[in-house]
């Protein structure tokens, strides 16, 4: 497994290493052949250079048909159309050839001159008199060569030095025009090579590759065996969860969002003397006269799932109301807890109930839904999480959307069981206390850095006021640190984005007190009134995104067995909810 891990790396490695090779090498050939056609290209031009200047050579030469013409006048008019002119165009042309040449060009330009000056001297007095006829006899034709000698020897010499430049130029080029040659004759070879190892490297990173789909393949059918045990073990604890719905001794009710009856458990068919058949599809209130116009409160919006927090629990309400029975019974008193939340983009509402007309009934119901809830549906849900978990896919499918619908709804229910739990405990007893002596102000500062990273999460800034003096109390650490942890993750989660918690520690009369300030809309005074109860109606908590309404009353125990006390003060300057935390201070502590 280990030496196909390396393979998967090392192929793509060595293709990408020869394919850049191959490119390399490509691009070097094709600018050798670029500089193998400017030499040729020079060389000719040089061959060319030197052929001008041989003909120049010879035209320099003296005429001797010329010469014996003007001698004799033997031959009147004939050598006037001999090539006195072709030096010129010949000029023409090496000045063409040596454009870029500034020395070359010079020397060309003495070389007019030179043979503009031997014309005059030597050629033009001859032409004229062969032209005419007249008879110069040799002695002066002689004389004339004489004068016109040295200007013709200097036309020459600059004509050699022409040559030599040019012949240097030509052994040059054609010694680059060699290497170039060799050059790409190598080129040419590595990169045949280069293309030959790459079609081996694609030959056997194909292979990789098909042993790599095949065994893809295999993990996929795995993945599949797995997602239907899975799915095997979510229909069981579906199961399960039912059969404890069935079971329990609590009435349930579950409707719809227009409060019409889904499902009545056998205990609420007991509690109402209605079987289920019969109370189907009819609205609640036939059970609940009390809810007729009550039953719009606000559904939980998981908001804490857009940040990949744990999703929020439903926002709950408690009440005492009125139930009814068929006569001859009537009514009787109802205690009732009311959740609603989404669950596929329906709102489902559940209705717990409980006759208080028996109080020993009540208290065997209570303590029998607690244990339900710790033995009996606490890990049902904590196996239809993790199995949601196992099943949930990274696609956007419908099927996989409702599966991660599905695992927060369990996630809520879970929250929201262990909430029951650690509140039963707290009121129970069962929890031992462990007093110390430590600094208030200390303890706030930790709440802080524990809020920090979900703060950062929200884009809320914490700050910590206070003058720094020690605040010494008498407290048990780990319930003060979970009140202070809740009263710090409620603020958070009540503020707005980019807004700010601030944590002030000070004295107020002989007390250690820490206030708690979110930046969110406040509380209204309705849920203030009742905002450490347990299920308390509204928006008992100021609409935080993770928090139900068993965090605060959870707070209020927390610091009521640790000595303290818990409360709300007015508003902070237009400010949300303050909240506070007051502690005795240790004697001796001022």
């Amino acid at each position: 497994m280990a030496e196909r891990s390396h393979l998967a790396w090392r192929f793509p490695l060595a293709f990408g290493a020869l394919v850049l090779c191959l490119f390399v090498l490509l691009f070097l050939s094709w600018r050798s052949y670029g500089e193998w056609q400017t030499a040729q290209r020079a060389q000719l031009q040089a061959e060319k250079l030197l052929a001008q200047l041989a003909a120049l050579e010879r035209q320099v030469t003296p005429d001797a048909a010329l010469a014996l013409c003007a001698a004799s006048g033997a031959m009147p008019g004939a050598p006037a159309a001999s090539a006195a002119g072709d030096w010129a165009g010949t000029l023409v042309v090496l000045r063409r050839l040596v454009a870029g040449d500034a020395a070359q060009l010079q020397r060309i330009g003495t070389l007019d001159g030179l043979l503009k000056e031997w014309q005059q001297l030597y050629v033009q007095p001859l032409q004229r008199a062969c032209g005419e006829g007249q008879r110069l006899g040799s002695a002066y034709v002689q004389s004339l060569y004489r004068v016109a000698e040295d200007t013709r020897a200097r036309a020459i010499s600059t004509i050699a030095g022409l040559q030599n430049v040019a012949a240097g130029q030509q052994s040059m080029l054609a010694t680059q025009l060699q290497m170039s040659i060799d050059a790409n004759r190598r080129l040419f070879i590595l990169t045949g090579a280069a293309a030959l190892l790459l079609g081996i490297v694609s030959l056997l990173a194909m292979r990789g590759f098909t042993a790599q789909l095949t065994e893809s393949s295999r993990a996929l059918r795995r993945e599949a065996t797995e997602r239907g045990v899975a799915k095997e073990q979510l229909v069981d604890s579906q199961r399960r969860l039912r059969m404890l719905l069935e079971h329990i001794n609590d009435a349930v009710i579950a409707f719809d969002a227009q409060g019409k009856i889904q499902w009545l458990n056998p205990a609420g068919e007991l509690l109402f003397r209605r079987s289920r058949q019969s109370v189907s599809t009819e609205p609640i209130t036939a059970l609940i006269p009390a809810l007729a116009e009550d039953l719009d409160w606000p559904v939980t919006q998981p908001q804490a799932e857009l940040d990949g927090l744990s999703p929020a629990p439903w926002t709950a309400r408690r009440d005492t109301v009125t139930g009814l029975r068929p006569q001859p019974d009537g009514e009787f008193p109802l205690e009732i807890a009311l959740v609603q939340t989404q669950v596929e983009g329906d709102r489902i509402g559940i209705c717990l109930c409980r006759d208080l007309s028996e109080t020993d009934r009540v208290e065997r119901l209570k303590s029998g839904f607690i244990d339900s809830v710790r033995g009996e549906l606490n890990e049902p849900l904590r196996s239809i999480r993790d199995a949601l978990a196992a099943i949930d896919g990274p696609s956007d499918t419908p099927a996989d959307a409702r599966l991660r619908l599905a695992r927060r709804d369990s996630e809520r229910l879970l929250q929201l069981t262990d909430d029951l739990l650690e509140m039963e405990r707290l009121r129970s007893g069962e929890e031992p206390m462990a007093i110390a002596a430590l600094d208030l102000g200390q303890a706030a500062r930790l709440a802080l850095e524990a809020g920090r990273a979900a703060a950062l999460r929200h884009q809320i800034e914490l700050r910590l006021l206070g003058d720094g003096e020690p605040l010494p109390v008498q407290a048990d650490p780990e319930h003060l640190a979970q009140a202070l942890d809740r009263l710090v993750t409620r603020a958070i989660d009540a503020s707005p984005l980019g807004g700010e918690v601030e944590i002030v520690t000070g004295r107020r009369e002989d007390e250690a007190v820490v206030w708690v300030i979110d930046s969110g809309p406040g509380l209204p005074e309705t849920a203030a009134e009742r905002l450490f109860e347990p299920f308390a109606p509204g928006d008992a908590e100021g609409g935080t995104r993770r928090g139900n309404s068993l965090g605060l009353p959870i707070c209020k125990l927390l610091v009521e067995r640790t000595g303290g006390r818990i409360g709300i003060g007015d508003p902070q300057d237009g400010r949300g909810a303050a909240l506070w935390i007051s502690l005795p201070l240790r004697p001796g502590g001022r």
